[in-house]
């Protein structure tokens, strides 16, 4: 199908400006001008733009498709204009085995739309207590976290970065010392947490177990990104 559309803003190079587009098919160029006889669309609040990438998503299955589906989730990834999206270990079975993860994979080729790359999980159901298959699930996911979960055992979390490592993969923490959460914690304990009267937690739930990942980084030179 060919469209022209008027007055794009086209973002490249770091930059927005403003062109005119040709489309046909799947491929699209920029024109000075155009004669064809061809649907013309004003593109005045359009952005045109590679296609984006999602680090963190949660397809929710297998296990809880009451709250998303591969189906819904994807879609709503082309609607948004994301190609790629990184989906979170938060499912039923755990991805932390071949066995395991193949049930993802396996949604993944019946019923995404768009390319999903997996997270397998750093330690077994996320429960910090053994490290996950990691060497034997690196050429099928992207990289490793316990999403949700803070690793609490710092030895733990030290196996879990050398394994990492020894793959080249990344590993997405979710920092969180249980040690500091309080009963019906909800929100940081701030300026909201005041106002409507909720039970904050503090500041070191994060910051602690972040400052001894970056200490562990350092030493084991693992790919680290921080949730």
């Amino acid at each position: 199908m060919e469209i022209y559309l008027k007055n794009c803003r086209i973002y490249s190079d770091g930059a927005l400006s403003v062109a005119d587009i040709y489309i046909d098919g799947g491929s699209f160029s920029t024109v000075e001008s155009f004669s064809k006889d061809i649907p013309i669309l004003a593109g005045e609040n359009m952005v045109i733009a590679p296609a984006f990438c999602d680090l963190h998503v949660h397809l929710r299955q297998p296990g809880f498709p009451h709250k998303e589906t591969m189906v819904t989730g994807t879609h709503a990834a082309v609607a948004g204009g994301f190609s790629t999206v990184c989906a979170m270990p938060n499912l039923i079975p755990v991805p932390h085995d071949l066995t395991s993860l193949q049930h993802q994979l396996d949604y993944i080729k019946n019923y995404a739309v768009v390319e999903v790359l997996p997270y397998a999980s750093i330690t077994i159901d996320q429960q910090g207590k053994e490290l996950s298959q990691i060497e034997a699930m690196a050429p099928y996911c992207c990289g490793y976290s316990d999403d949700g979960n803070g690793v609490q055992d710092r030895d733990m979390m030290k196996q879990a970065m050398l394994a990492i490592a020894a793959t080249d993969k990344i590993l997405a923490a979710h920092v969180e010392d249980n040690s500091y959460l309080l009963p019906n914690g909800t929100v940081h304990s701030g300026i909201a947490a005041k106002r409507y009267g909720l039970v904050g937690m503090p500041s070191e739930t994060e910051y602690l177990q972040l400052e001894r990942d970056m200490e562990l980084v350092r030493e084991t030179n693992c790919r680290y990104h921080l949730c």
